[in-house]
């Protein structure tokens, strides 16, 4: 009779062990499998329905796109062995110094005195899924994990054992703070979904203008299909703007009394919608005047 083999404990979930990626990171890459298909097969498709009879014409553009094919489903064999070993990577806090688990299982050390030297030096930083301390691959990268009590309560532990083992003094790990950080971050991802989508329309426009518009009811049809899809596109990276830049406003009245860390520029989101929209405005005026 076979014996049922034991469940591989979690490392994750071992005291004092700092995992190098969040939680949210592993879920994130299940979740954009199906936008890599999107935006691998979009253009080809589109190229393809632009014009069906000689669509070899632009045989270039689908030699592209079979490359990004080809590397797609290298990506989709490979990826979760990537992820399998991602997921034991991390560094374990010690009592005399830490140990930082590469490739592998190869361990190096990390000793307390440079985390130490990295926090006197102002190398903290708030990143959008934690707060850094140190840069290199020495960096320890304390994830927020919103959204689960248990990694939350984990992360904060070692965050708290870190703190033991320096002088120098860390940010307040707060869940105040904490939320504004995760809301900053769902409105910087929302930004970068809106600079795709600004792109997409941009490049379906060209798409189904470049085998010519035959009629003026045709050209009418497409201005204002594409049109509300790069004013909706536009609105929605203005509120990410607004939104996003209240609160990193926030974020530096709660950290007044902590110079040393390094919050971003609070109106990068600003200057995200410019460029945005005068490439969106350049690009279609230059497809409509080539039409």
């Amino acid at each position: 009779m076979s014996k049922k083999k034991s469940k591989e404990p979690d490392i994750r979930k071992t005291p004092g062990f700092l995992p190098k990626y969040s939680d949210y990171y592993f879920e994130k890459k299940k979740q954009s499998r199906m936008g890599w298909i999107f935006a691998t097969f979009y253009p080809s498709f589109l190229t393809f329905c632009a014009d069906i009879e000689t669509h070899f014409e632009y045989f270039w553009m689908h030699v592209v796109c079979g490359v990004f094919g080809v590397l797609f489903v290298l990506v989709l064999v490979i990826e979760p062995l990537v992820l399998k070993g991602r997921k034991k990577l991390g560094i374990y806090l010690q009592p005399t110094q830490a140990l930082r688990v590469g490739l592998w299982g190869k361990e190096s050390p990390v000793y307390y005195s440079e985390m130490d030297a990295a926090v006197s030096s102002g190398r903290v930083s708030f990143e959008d899924t934690g707060i850094q301390i140190g840069q290199g691959p020495n960096k320890m990268v304390f994830h927020y994990e919103i959204g689960d009590s248990e990694a939350q309560k984990h992360v904060e532990e070692c965050y708290g054992m870190l703190q033991s083992h320096i002088r120098a003094k860390l940010p307040r790990y707060e869940k105040k703070a904490l939320d504004l950080l995760d809301r900053r971050f769902f409105y910087e991802r929302s930004r970068k979904r809106c600079v795709l989508s600004l792109f997409l329309a941009v490049l379906s426009f060209w798409l189904f203008c470049l085998p010519g518009v035959n009629t003026l009811e045709y050209a009418i049809v497409l201005c204002a299909i594409f049109g509300i899809w790069d004013c909706v596109s536009l609105k929605t990276l203005f509120q990410s703007a607004v939104f996003s830049h209240r609160t990193t406003k926030a974020l530096h009245e709660i950290y007044a009394d902590y110079p040393h860390g390094h919050l971003g520029w609070d109106k990068s989101g600003y200057l995200w919608f410019g460029v945005m929209a005068v490439f969106t405005v350049l690009c279609n005026c230059a497809i409509i005047l080539s039409l």
